[in-house]
C-alpha cells in the first residue's frame, strides 16, 4: 500500500549500504538496487510501500516517481 510518503536520497543521509533506516517514525527498508537508482538519479523520489507482515508493518521502497 502506497503511504503517500515520498524520499530521497538525502533523506536516508545518502546511504551506501543497503539496511533499514529512521525517517522519522518508521523504519525503511532499502536495498541495494534503490542505492544504484539512486546514484543514477540523485534528485529521483521514491514512493515509501507500507506491508503488513503478520503482526507488524514494514516499509519499503516502491517506485521511483517524479
Amino acid at each position: 500500500m502506497d503511504t503517500g510518503i515520498r524520499l530521497r536520497w538525502s533523506d536516508i543521509g545518502k546511504a551506501t549500504n543497503p539496511g533499514d533506516y529512521r525517517v522519522g517514525n518508521i523504519l525503511i527498508s532499502v536495498t541495494a538496487f534503490d542505492i544504484e537508482a539512486w546514484k543514477a538519479r540523485p534528485s529521483g523520489r521514491f514512493c515509501v510501500i507500507a506491508t503488513d507482515e503478520m503482526s507488524g508493518r514494514f516499509y519499503s521502497l516502491g517506485a521511483m516517481v517524479n
